[in-house]
């Protein structure tokens, strides 16, 4: 950016100068007798010797006394130098009032410096009220003198359309006129101009000569400007060696621009060698004077542990210093160290807040994330429509997690009216971009027809590219398409290679689907033991199908030690996850005590949960125990009100009925079917 940078003081030390070159032989007490006489000129002087401590001690006091003494006598030098004091508080009180009297009594002269210094004054508001007009006047004034500052001064003032309309040419003639004249801060301006191509054509070459004129005097702005001409070879050739150079100068007075940019180069091993702590300790430099892409870098550095201990407390510190400044990147992660509890204690409320301020500002993660939180009601009210809004934004904007959030919210209705077609387009996306969860997705609409028209080659076509990708669920369907022969002829070992592999991955069902190829001798030598390895490590999952293979084997003693114990603890288990088969599994075993001690109780307990989710095998088990009494008190009624059910699936359950039926009365009966009606109302 180019800044006004007034010089208050340049015009001060020059003044001195010349006065002490012509006093160089003049001898104190002289001076002194001439200016106790009311010389005007020998009172300037006697300032200046005072100034200086020429001949005598160094007194501001002093030297303020006699610029007055010379000034009332209407001494145009005094009346400048003694504004001057004024206006920065050296041997007077500081005092912007008296400063710009003097400096207007010395401008109505037609002094150059004074029009410029005065014109200072009205752009700061300082003893005056801020005018920006009436500063360009006295701009106007001095830069027609040929006054370098005053140049500078108008070009800016041009250049941004204060007190002037924005004219970008005009701005040019001005810091053209000053650069001329050495003015740095107008050579690294003009420089600007002929690299962004304002108000002249664009020219890198010349503005990388500007850039050199400025940076030669020591500016360090101009420093830093030549520096990225160098690195990006911009109108010089391309030299990293010459870049770090001048980054260097740059950076040693203190430019933050210029010490990132060390840091990047650091970083990226850009003419020097890449080294992660010489990079982090100039991205500190720039961090601590307040640099807000630095202080990004070091919050992400230390969240990383990169070049440094990783440390959350010191990347939250560094990312809300940044945040604090606008930055969005910076804002996302402090909402991340807020959510997760990294760094700063946990508070989703506190997370939402800057979630929102990096999204308000179109950063496409904290849009997602936004999304996320409303979706979930973290921090926030929950809110579907809310969430569908943020998250498209995100997804607007190509983020890959966000369009798979869109077509999921599609998918399944949430915020926006369900929508198959659009969930597709959306899942497409994401896909595209190798979101494997999205692949998979896409993979699935196609299998069941499901927006798309039905086609198995283009739901194995997009499991094979989040399978390829390490997706657990997108390796173990694929495994499934192969055994069911839905790509190409039935292909086992291609089958088993897919379910290995995403049971490594801890996939349940492909480590139970694993066990029983082992168990059982599918595409590949059959082994008990390995085979109960995968449905232990499927069962401990949940699997029920597992769990209820395992108990088998231990039942039978393939694979591992025959161990009843070990057999009722599984059965157990996969009949607690309430699948019929499995209670009923239970039931059995308990009635026959095969694996476990035989308990007709607990049979019957079984046999209950089963039926009364309509299990017929169970139903009629239950059934029979009612009218024998075994683990129940005998309950003709209940017995053929089981057996009416089952029959209506099972022809051997209506015989069984009918031998019930002939030790009935008739009251028996319809009570029986009652309860079997009142059943089937239940459970329609």
């Amino acid at each position: 950016m180019k800044m006004l940078t007034l010089t208050k003081i340049s015009g001060f030390l020059v003044l001195m100068s010349s006065a002490a070159l012509t006093l160089a032989n003049s001898e104190f007490d002289t001076a002194l007798e001439m200016a106790s006489q009311g010389d005007a000129e020998a009172q300037y002087s006697l300032g200046i010797m005072y100034y200086e401590g020429e001949d005598v001690p160094k007194d501001a006091e002093e030297t303020a006394k006699w610029f007055r003494k010379s000034a009332d006598q209407g001494y145009a030098d005094a009346q400048y130098m003694l504004g001057m004091m004024y206006d920065i508080g050296e041997g007077v009180p500081e005092n912007d009032q008296e400063a710009v009297k003097w400096y207007r009594k010395v401008a109505d002269q037609g002094d150059a410096d004074g029009q410029y210094a005065l014109g200072v004054m009205y752009v700061n508001g300082e003893g005056v009220p801020i005018d920006n007009k009436e500063a360009v006047a006295w701009f106007l004034k001095a830069a027609d003198q040929g006054n370098a500052d005053g140049q500078y001064a108008l070009a800016w003032m041009y250049d941004y359309g204060e007190g002037v309309p924005e004219n970008n040419q005009a701005a040019v003639e001005w810091y053209q006129k000053a650069a001329n004249q050495g003015n740095a801060q107008a050579q690294l301006n003009l420089g600007l101009m002929y690299k962004i191509g304002e108000g002249i054509a664009e020219n890198y070459p010349e503005a990388a000569e500007w850039f050199r004129k400025a940076a030669e005097q020591g500016n360090a702005d101009a420093q830093h400007q030549l520096g990225s001409m160098y690195r990006r070879g911009s109108g010089v050739e391309e030299d990293h060696q010459e870049a770090r150079r001048w980054y260097r100068k740059a950076a040693g007075q203190g430019n933050g621009d210029s010490q990132y940019s060390l840091a990047m180069m650091y970083a990226n091993g850009e003419g020097v060698a890449k080294s992660d702590q010489d990079a982090f300790n100039w991205y500190l430099k720039a961090a601590e004077q307040g640099n807000a892409d630095a202080q990004f870098k070091v919050g992400l550095i230390y969240k990383l542990g990169k070049g440094v201990p990783k440390n959350d407390q010191e990347a939250a510190k560094w990312s809300r210093k940044a945040a604090e400044q606008g930055m969005p990147g910076a804002q996302y992660i402090l909402g991340l160290g807020y959510e997760h509890d990294g760094g700063v204690p946990g508070n989703n409320e506190n997370a939402v807040e800057w979630y929102r301020k990096a999204a308000d500002q179109g950063y496409a993660e904290a849009q997602y994330r936004l999304g996320r939180m409303y979706r979930k009601g973290l921090g926030l009210v929950a809110n579907d429509q809310k969430a569908f809004e943020w998250s498209l934004k995100a997804a607007s904007q190509g983020h890959a997690d966000a369009q798979f959030s869109v077509g999921l919210m599609y998918r399944k209705g949430q915020g926006i009216p369900k929508n198959d077609q659009e969930a597709v387009k959306w899942f497409l996306k994401a896909a595209n971009q190798n979101l494997d969860v999205a692949q998979y997705r896409l993979g699935v609409m196609y299998f069941y027809g499901q927006g798309v028209p039905k086609h198995d080659q283009e739901a194995a076509k997009w499991y094979r590219k989040a399978a390829e990708q390490g997706y657990a669920p997108a390796q173990h369907d694929l495994g499934l398409m192969y055994a069911k022969g839905l790509v190409g002829a039935e292909n086992e070992q291609e089958a088993m290679g897919w379910f290995q592999k995403a049971a490594v991955l801890g996939h349940p069902n492909a480590q139970y689907l694993l066990g029983i190829y082992y168990a059982e001798g599918v595409g590949t030598t059959k082994n008990g033991k390995t085979a109960a390895e995968w449905f232990r490590k499927a069962a401990d999952q949940g699997s029920a199908g597992a769990q209820l293979y395992l108990g088998r084997m231990y039942v039978t003693g393939e694979g591992v030690p025959k161990d009843d114990s070990e057999a009722e603890k599984w059965f157990r288990k996969a009949a607690d996850q309430g699948d019929a088969d499995h209670q009923y599994n239970l039931a059995y075993r308990y009635e026959l005590g095969e694996g476990v001690p035989k308990n007709q109780e607990e049979a019957v307990k079984w046999y209950q949960k089963a039926a009364e989710q309509g299990h017929p095998d169970a139903q009629i088990s239950l059934g029979i125990m009612y009218f024998q009494g075994e683990g129940i008190p005998q309950d003709k009624v209940k017995a053929y009100s089981w057996l009416n059910i089952a029959a209506v699936s099972e022809d051997k359950a209506g015989e069984a009925r009918e031998l019930i039926e002939a030790a009935m009365t008739p009251q028996q009966i319809a009570e029986a079917q009652r309860l079997s009606s009142e059943y089937f109302e239940n459970n329609q």
